[in-house]
């Protein structure tokens, strides 16, 4: 039975921290270690994660390497330079997994059947919850009109709507992705895209864990309003529109060019430098690009416009 390294970076985590951490301890696979880093918080939350490591050696390891605050995707790539298993995963503080996401998802990454050096992503859908747990929305996906987009990862690198928490990847992702580039937004935007242009992909198209909103969220989720309204919105604040396009479109390409320059063997090189050639061009030209790839421009506004 694959092992697998969870890599749980930890920040002001301690209100919801303890019922994470026990539903990790709940899964049914139980080949299992997790990686946890403490990124400088200022509640319990190391004092927490001691204790978990405390009670339970085998399961929790806490990287204590003295090097301060260093924001999620920092905080990851230290954590990812620990991973010895075939196998990893990404966890956030404030989500409860149910018992067979690890079970689901490693039976999904199996059946990609990657030859060697080809990385392989598996990804699932969430209940999306409030903060005491209470289903909001049965998918997250959905909640988004997101779920064709989550399908084969099509809708990247335009739109991402996969959350980190949700993935799992082989050795040869990890190789491929880490470390993080400095100019990614997040990380689960990088290594997406790193497992679409270079690997296989599955999108688990159920449920597996509880997403937790809360408010203090690093990432949330918000309904996609009317077609109208957001038309009536952008018009509304064009500049700060304009400058969030501008600015999206640059964090995009740093990510394109940056996936061309680590060369990795299995890299779609072409299909990396159509969607650099869209970014560069007019908006007809990314327009095509948008329709050519089954995305809805309504969708994709700051990408079409910029």
């Amino acid at each position: 039975m694959l092992s697998i390294d969870i890599l749980l970076p930890v920040y002001n985590g301690s209100q919801f921290l303890q019922a994470q951490l026990d539903s990790l301890l709940a899964q049914t696979h139980t080949h299992w270690r997790c990686l946890m880093r403490d990124d400088g918080s200022k509640d319990r939350s190391l004092e927490i994660l001691r204790a978990y490591q405390a009670a339970h050696p085998e399961r929790f390891q806490l990287i204590e390497d003295g090097l301060g605050n260093l924001g999620t995707v920092r905080c990851l790539n230290a954590l990812s330079t620990h991973v010895t298993s075939p196998v990893f995963a990404f966890c956030d503080q404030d989500d409860v997994w149910q018992a067979d996401k690890l079970a689901t998802s490693l039976a999904h990454l199996q059946a990609l059947d990657c030859p060697e050096g080809t990385p392989g992503l598996v990804f699932c859908d969430m209940t999306v919850t409030d903060a005491a747990l209470a289903p909001t929305a049965e998918s997250f996906w959905d909640t988004l009109d997101a779920r064709p987009y989550a399908r084969e990862l099509a809708g990247l690198p335009v739109i991402n709507v996969v959350a980190g928490c949700t993935m799992m990847g082989n050795r040869a992702l990890l190789g491929a992705a880490f470390p993080v580039p400095e100019g990614a937004p997040m990380h689960d935007y990088w290594v997406g895209m790193v497992a679409k242009y270079t690997g296989r992909i599955q999108a688990i198209e159920q449920p597996l864990m509880l997403y937790r909103q809360h408010g203090r969220n690093q990432c949330g989720v918000s309904r996609r309003g009317p077609l109208l309204q957001r038309l009536l919105g952008r018009l509304k604040a064009i500049d700060r529109f304009r400058a969030q396009a501008h600015s999206s479109r640059s964090l995009r390409l740093v990510m394109l060019q940056a996936l061309v320059s680590r060369q990795w063997p299995t890299l779609n090189l072409p299909e990396c430098r159509r969607a650099i050639a869209a970014e560069q061009g007019s908006p007809v030209r990314r327009l095509a690009y948008l329709l050519s790839h089954g995305i809805r421009p309504d969708h994709a506004f700051s990408y079409w416009l910029a």
